[in-house]
């Protein structure tokens, strides 16, 4: 008589949540569940560029084969009963093991009036009508505002700049942009931004966005017709809001091996989870390891499945890389725990790289989803559990 085989969930469609999807999917052992608020998957890299109305490709979740997805919203897990609560929804769904790869999203808590005035850049329907909004402000020559000087930041300001040259764009930062970078590459961003007209305010937090203008911390004020507001990111609040322990940032501190301690039934992948590198610094929130831990903490639940050990995850960084509009671009090369080296490329080498980047993290996860392991990542250093730096349940 044949047996049931497990149940599992995969909560997030995002970089890490298909990944881990993929690599379960191909052991053929669970009886698999998707579970994401979208139809469709969508290149986060990429949502700078859909301001300017650039699109980008994605997949509908449905169309995978061999699973089953829900289109639905998680209101909270469950550990001890091992059930998922879904918005809208009366009876919860069961599951035996679970991936949680929910992902981050904006955290702007700081800047007051920042959710009523402010734009954040949190999935494509946001963004939807904006580029003939921008073409509007641009026609009158109006301030637009990118808080936050990150790497996404800096993109977006850059990108705004180029597509919209009426515009007056302003980026301000509350720490100095070349922060990650060694002087050469410093040099070149401020040169960049220079020639696309961007001004750059570094040392200045934003206290304040309201309809029209923008109030500093320093007591000044700004005109912007349009803020967009990237000053940081958080974890999904679902893992608090679920009775779990989070970090100060919403995420989990994880096992090596990406098991979420004391309960051997839950693994986390992407920017949900917390590990330490070598240096003590943890794994930054992106796509670059969003991936390999989506694919890794699959491969640890199918060696669960199997009975077999499972693998702590490893990881070394090469570089840090940055669009600054469609044909100019900034690559720092980095060691592997993220420390700026000294080769830096610039230009339009720099943008066919990035360009090249951005594609495979749609075309890498939609191989590993027909069965191909096309995933590699440098393994050079060891993660490790974080010390426990408080947010509590």
């Amino acid at each position: 008589m044949r047996q049931n085989k497990p149940a599992v969930i995969v909560l997030g469609g995002g970089y890490a949540g298909q990944m881990a999807l993929a690599r379960i999917r191909q052991s053929g052992l669970a009886d698999l569940t998707l579970i994401d608020a979208h139809a469709r998957s969508e290149q986060r890299v990429r949502h700078h560029q859909h301001l300017t109305g650039q699109r980008s490709a994605g997949h509908a979740f449905a169309d995978i084969k061999g699973i089953r997805f829900v289109q639905a919203r998680v209101e909270r897990i469950d550990p001890h009963y091992r059930l998922v609560y879904l918005r809208d929804r009366a009876e919860p769904l069961p599951y035996d093991y679970l991936v949680y790869a929910l992902g981050s999203q904006p955290d702007n808590r700081h800047i007051a009036g920042a959710s009523v005035h402010g734009l954040t850049l949190h999935g494509e329907a946001t963004l939807a009508g904006l580029p003939a909004r921008l073409k509007e402000l641009a026609a009158r020559k109006a301030p637009v505002s990118v808080v936050g000087g990150g790497l996404s930041g800096i993109e977006t300001a850059a990108e705004l700049a180029e597509a919209f040259p009426a515009l007056r764009v302003s980026l301000i930062s509350a720490q100095p942009l070349d922060r990650d970078l060694k002087p050469d590459a410093a040099a070149y961003l401020y040169q960049s931004l220079h020639r696309l007209g961007v001004e750059v305010v570094e040392g200045e937090r934003v206290r304040e966005v309201s309809a029209g203008s923008l109030e500093l911390a320093s007591g000044s004020e700004r005109a912007s017709a349009l803020s967009i507001c990237m000053a940081g990111m958080q974890a999904s609040p679902l893992a608090r809001h679920s009775g779990l322990s989070t970090l100060a940032d919403g995420r989990m501190a994880l096992a090596p091996d990406l098991g979420l301690p004391g309960d051997e039934r839950i693994f986390v992948a992407g920017d949900a989870g917390a590990l330490q590198h070598g240096d003590g610094r943890l794994l930054r929130m992106s796509c670059a390891v969003g991936m390999p831990l989506g694919a890794q903490a699959g491969d640890n639940l199918v060696a669960r499945l199997r009975g077999e050990p499972t693998k702590d995850f490893a990881f070394g960084y090469v570089f840090r890389c940055l669009s600054l509009g469609r044909h100019d671009g900034l690559i720092q090369f980095v060691d592997s725990s993220d420390q700026p080296g000294t080769r830096v490329w610039t230009g339009r080498r720099a943008a066919r790289t990035k360009e090249l980047i951005c594609r495979y993290t749609y075309v890498l996860p939609w191989l590993e989803l027909r069965g191909i392991r096309a995933l590699t990542w440098p393994r050079s250093r060891p993660a490790r559990l974080p010390q426990p730096e408080t947010s509590a349940a």
